[in-house]
């Protein structure tokens, strides 16, 4: 974004009263709340997925990981969230002084939870997707588990 364009906006910012900028605030939290959420419901959908076992063995590894490529977008996905997290605790001690009216509190704390929860099923799934390997390894050289 051109310099220019931030300034305006940064002046703009500053004119508005608190209680609104509080309250777009907690609305964008919000929204990117709900979208944490849809990964974290992705990441269920896939975790259920490899749960399901055939007669075979495990269930066929899921082929859009057949390089380790969801892998590596599940680790890197715990990154962006870890970096979100640290970026709003600067940000809310930057901008708010580490003081928030009850809508952005909660907004933040809703976010935090979510953040952290999504993390934690990442690198769940990221766990399933390494012993749903080590399973079919085992299955194909004939040392059934």
């Amino acid at each position: 974004m051109p310099i220019l364009i931030k300034d305006l906006l940064s002046t703009l910012r500053r004119a508005l009263p608190r209680p609104l900028v509080e309250r777009l605030c907690a609305r964008r939290l919000d929204r990117m709340a709900q979208r944490l959420l849809r990964m974290r419901a992705r990441i269920d959908a896939m975790s259920c997925h490899l749960g399901v076992a055939t007669p075979d063995g495990p269930a066929p590894r899921p082929a859009s990981d057949a390089d380790g490529s969801l892998r590596r977008m599940l680790a890197g996905l715990r990154d962006e969230v870890g970096t979100m997290r640290r970026d709003l605790a600067l940000w809310h001690m930057r901008e708010c002084g580490g003081r928030a009216g009850a809508r952005l509190a909660a907004a933040l704390a809703r976010l935090n939870g979510i953040a952290l929860d999504t993390g934690a099923a990442a690198l769940r799934l990221e766990r399933e997707l390494d012993e749903h390997e080590r399973l079919r390894a085992a299955v194909r050289s004939g040392g059934l588990i």
